[in-house]
């Protein structure tokens, strides 16, 4: 039975309810925010004043604008770099700094009222002198797996994928 819009969640309501949840939910906040006290950066992307052309709704570099930066308290892990090479013979090399998984939590998004989309960038600064870019290329929207889900009850948190932005790209 529906009620307000809302579809009831009845599975696993022996011994654990909405209660529950925001309990635990509280408490995995808590410990986000005061012991792990990660950060990230998010650029959206403004859709309404990035000029895109008419047949392929693409823009150029220069013709994106984004939304003032959101700083979001998070848990982030940075994969490890790639030694990759720009020849068949191998001879050619750079490091690739490789891709970020950023959880965070639904209360979170829906708080700063903010909606990550594929393209939007995060910025991470590993130290003092460093500022990361990536650009998100899974929104983890779809997602409802129970790895995401507390107890398979519900969703609460999302697993955001991005992967590294060469410099000149984008510059905050």
């Amino acid at each position: 039975m529906i009620r307000d819009g809302k579809y009831p969640i009845t599975r696993n309501s022996l011994h654990f309810d909405e209660r529950m949840f925001q309990l635990f939910n509280e408490w995995a906040l808590d410990y986000v925010n005061t012991w792990i006290n990660q950060s990230v950066i998010l650029y959206e992307i403004d859709h309404i004043r990035t000029n895109a052309d008419d047949l392929y709704g693409e823009a150029r570099k220069d013709d994106i604008k984004y939304k003032s930066p959101t700083l979001i308290n998070c848990r982030y892990k940075i994969d490890k770099s790639e030694n990759l090479s720009y020849t068949k013979s191998k001879n050619a090399r750079y490091k690739q700094i490789g891709n970020i998984s950023v959880s965070i939590f639904e209360q979170v998004i829906e708080e700063k009222k903010i909606d990550i989309k594929y393209g939007d960038v995060i910025a991470v600064t590993p130290d003092e002198k460093t500022m990361l870019f990536f650009e998100v290329f899974d929104d983890g929207k779809a997602n409802f797996s129970n790895e995401q889900s507390l107890f398979g009850y519900k969703r609460f948190y999302r697993q955001i994928k991005a992967c590294a932005l060469d410099e000149g790209v984008f510059n905050g």
